[in-house]
């Protein structure tokens, strides 16, 4: 009788622990792009530029086509190849109540969030910049310069 409860008390952890295990590996896979009715989008601009090794240069985090502002973000920013460019800073656009901004030491990855409350970013036909990305050159190369968007709402708190 002793072992039959052993037994059974031991299904029950690795069915817990497989459960977990699960559920963290889908939410690790789950990213969020940014859409309201399908037409919402957020984008780096300029979508190619050059910089030479020891210059810096800017790019802007866009987000078009919304309807009642932005009032909360939050995404990611990395380099794929950090060997020839890092991130070197995040400027968060207009006056958040709250922001955070946490750059990679090796200037790889840029995360980033920001909640404005009553001074929510406001519409604009061109697009509302939510933030400015500094890259800096550090080599001779070429590299890709990815945008995670995880959320975006608008200054009613919806989610695009």
């Amino acid at each position: 009788m002793t072992k039959d409860i052993l037994d059974t008390n031991r299904r029950s952890i690795l069915s817990v622990a497989l459960a977990t295990l699960v559920l963290l590996s889908a939410g690790t896979a789950v990213t969020f792009t940014a859409s309201a009715a399908g037409s919402t989008t957020v984008s780096l601009s300029p979508s190619d530029q050059r910089v030479e090794s020891g210059n810096t240069t800017t790019y802007e985090i866009v987000v078009e086509n919304t309807d009642n502002g932005i009032g909360t973000t939050n995404a990611n920013v990395t380099i794929a190849d950090p060997s020839v460019g890092k991130i070197t800073d995040l400027t968060i656009a207009g006056e958040a109540a709250n922001q955070n901004v946490d750059i990679a030491d090796d200037g790889s990855g840029v995360s980033f969030d920001a909640i404005y409350f009553g001074s929510a970013l406001s519409d604009d036909p061109n697009g509302v910049t939510i933030a400015t990305v500094t890259v800096e050159g550090t080599a001779a190369g070429s590299s890709d310069l990815s945008l995670d968007v995880t959320e975006i709402s608008d200054a009613a708190g919806e989610v695009y």
